[in-house]
Order: C-alpha cells, then structure tokens, then sequence
C-alpha cells in the first residue's frame, strides 16, 4: 500500500501515459488499442498490469502484495480517500 500511496498520481504527467498495444487489445477498460490512456488511475492500472518493471518500487514487491495494490488500482470501486479514513 506504500508502493501505491507513492505513484497514485503518477500518471497525471502526460508524458507517461500509456498507450494500448495491440497484445493487451482490442481493448483495455473501454480504451482501444493503439489509444492513450488519458485517465490516471486507468492508466496506472495498465502499467501496473502489463509493465511493472516501469515502477520499480511496484516491481520489487513481493507477488501477493503486487496483487494487493493491483486490485486497489484496477478496481473502479475502490476509493482511497475511505482507506485513508
């Protein structure tokens, strides 16, 4: 959870938006291939996903608290301003 509270917005930085490549297609969360990720907890959830040696302190994590900050990303329900209470 560290890991996460650490790059959540990360993905406000145009330059690293993501774009989906044709592997993780057609789509990914409504956002065709070949389309950038404009949204940043998509985006970051897409990363985390499909490239996580771009974070390395994601990357280093042991698989089962990956997993953990994975589902807090990927899930569209999850609000981290209730985790934070």
């Amino acid at each position: 959870m560290l890991a996460l509270t650490a790059v959540h917005d990360i993905m406000k930085v145009k330059e690293l938006l993501p774009t989906v490549l044709p592997e993780h297609g057609p789509t990914y969360q409504g956002h065709p291939v070949g389309s950038v990720i404009t949204d940043h907890d998509t985006a970051l959830a897409y990363v985390l996903e499909h490239d996580p040696e771009a974070l390395p302190c994601f990357a280093a994590l042991p698989a089962h608290q990956r997993a953990s900050v994975l589902f807090t990303q990927s899930k569209p329900g999850f609000n981290h301003g209730w985790l934070v209470q």
